[in-house]
């Protein structure tokens, strides 16, 4: 027996790391959803956690034909105590067997400016 497993709704990268960053700088990335199914797909609703430090544009709802593709904007704007601060932006779509896509972010708020040259962005 055998099986070809395909990858209907893919997204890239599938992980965001935002580096060492500095308390009140904003900070971008970009993701970019393919639909490499067979059937449209919807794109319901897109949920970015934790809301108030993380950003998606554009927020309105789309749907992707086969083979077609969008990218988004994701922005990073953090606060609070230095240490790791996780995130994830989840998709939500109408197909009946991908209910929704996941897409971990991560972050390292650092606690003073001198550590500023460790800043990748």
């Amino acid at each position: 027996m055998s099986a070809d497993i395909k990858e209907i709704l893919a997204v890239a990268p599938r992980y965001i790391n935002f580096g060492k960053i500095q308390e009140g700088a904003t900070h971008k990335r970009e993701i970019t959803i393919f639909n490499k199914g067979e059937e449209k797909i919807s794109i319901t609703d897109i949920v970015v956690k934790p809301e108030g430090l993380m950003s998606i544009q554009p927020t309105n709802r789309f749907t992707l034909i086969p083979g077609q593709n969008k990218t988004l904007s994701v922005s990073f704007t953090p606060s609070g105590k230095p240490g790791h601060i996780y995130g994830s932006i989840i998709i939500k779509t109408d197909a009946k067997y991908l209910p929704e896509k996941i897409i971990r972010a991560r972050a390292e708020l650092l606690k003073d400016q001198k550590d500023a040259h460790l800043s990748k962005d």
